[in-house]
């Protein structure tokens, strides 16, 4: 722990050092910083996992998993672009951009 410690403080030296051992083998839920425009754009949050740390099928008391069966993958793209949730928003690179707009805007024949 003390190392551990030692390397984090080198990076932040204002980190507190309030650490259990538990925690380093556990799996929490973060929310990353917006200081990337992916992430940013992705709105979501990230599992960490600790040292050996599993997840469960059914979750833990703090993380719930819910399993959805997809039916008609193409129906389910139509409404996440509805609600602006697409490749171009997800991942927020001038190609991808480029290639949902290329794809939206061309002619089905």
């Amino acid at each position: 722990m003390r190392r551990l410690l030692h390397f984090i403080k080198e990076e932040k030296p204002f980190f507190e050092a309030r650490m259990d051992p538990k925690h380093l083998r556990s799996v929490i839920c973060v929310k990353g910083k917006h200081t990337n425009s992916r992430i940013s754009f992705q709105s979501g949050a990230f599992l960490l996992f600790g040292q050996d740390a599993t997840l469960d099928e059914s979750g833990t008391p703090e993380i719930a998993v819910t399993r959805i069966a997809i039916t008609n993958k193409a129906a389910l793209l139509t409404q996440l672009d509805q609600l602006n949730i697409n490749e171009s928003t997800v991942f927020p690179y001038i190609e991808n951009s480029a290639k949902y707009i290329a794809q939206k805007f061309s002619f089905k024949m």
